[in-house]
């Protein structure tokens, strides 16, 4: 392997403490130079506000402490980086929401990269596995229960970690949901009453069927979620 390639890769870009992380964690994990190049390049782009690099940092660290539950650490790490790739706002709202649209084409991404890569001890059947967790993730509770166990797993842990944000502190909470309004509100061009009420139609639902699905994060999480969800919610409201 020519590590000349790496060091390029990091000159060309001038990364971030937060790329020159998930810069690393993919080349040790085996991937190659253009690959690594082109993910980091994705997650630059100028409608990310909060779907950015530091947000997959900040899932790869909690995985490294929650990592005694996770379902496999390199798979993870894989399913982490690449489930927010591609990432069009458009495609996220309401009635003309393109079913999976960034996660169908998020996953084929990952697909090409590992198998173009040759990550060892990735196969096809595990690859697959991973394309349907990342598909799944978003999508519960009852019809991925029926596409396997592995399958089943990772995408719940990848769900929670993704909705750790939800109990963060109220800062790093109020400076996600900034963030999420500038993504859709200067990307999406909707107006600020449009936003207003489809994230009021997104947190009730939350609060409905709840935050996390794997009752260790449920026990670990969950209260203080519901907490900063209800606040945002009464913010919301109090406006109108």
């Amino acid at each position: 392997m020519d590590y000349q390639f790496y060091i390029d890769v990091v000159e060309s870009l001038d990364l971030s403490e937060d790329e020159r992380f998930v810069y690393h964690v993919m080349q040790n994990l085996g991937f190659l130079p253009h690959c690594i190049r082109l993910v980091i390049l994705d997650y630059k782009e100028s409608h990310r506000h909060w779907h950015t690099v530091v947000h997959i940092r900040q899932m790869l660290s909690l995985l490294d402490q929650h990592r005694s539950v996770c379902p496999n650490w390199r798979e993870s790490q894989v399913l982490i980086i690449y489930h927010d790739l591609i990432y069009n706002v458009q495609c996220t709202l309401g009635a003309t929401r393109l079913k999976l649209f960034n996660e169908r084409c998020s996953a084929a991404v990952m697909k090409n990269h590992v198998i173009t890569s040759g990550i060892a001890g990735f196969t096809e059947e595990v690859v697959d596995v991973m394309v349907s967790a990342l598909l799944l993730s978003g999508h519960f509770p009852e019809e991925c229960q029926e596409t396997g166990t592995n399958t089943y797993r990772h995408a719940l842990f990848l769900h929670d970690l993704d909705y750790a944000i939800f109990a963060n502190d109220l800062g790093q909470y109020d400076e996600y949901s900034m963030n999420i309004a500038q993504e859709y509100m200067r990307h999406a061009r909707i107006t600020p009453f449009e936003f207003e009420e489809g994230r009021l139609e997104f947190l009730r639902d939350l609060q409905r069927r709840g935050v996390y699905k794997m009752r260790y994060f449920f026990d670990l999480w969950e209260e203080k979620a519901l907490a900063n969800i209800d606040r945002e919610i009464k913010r919301l409201t109090w406006t109108k």
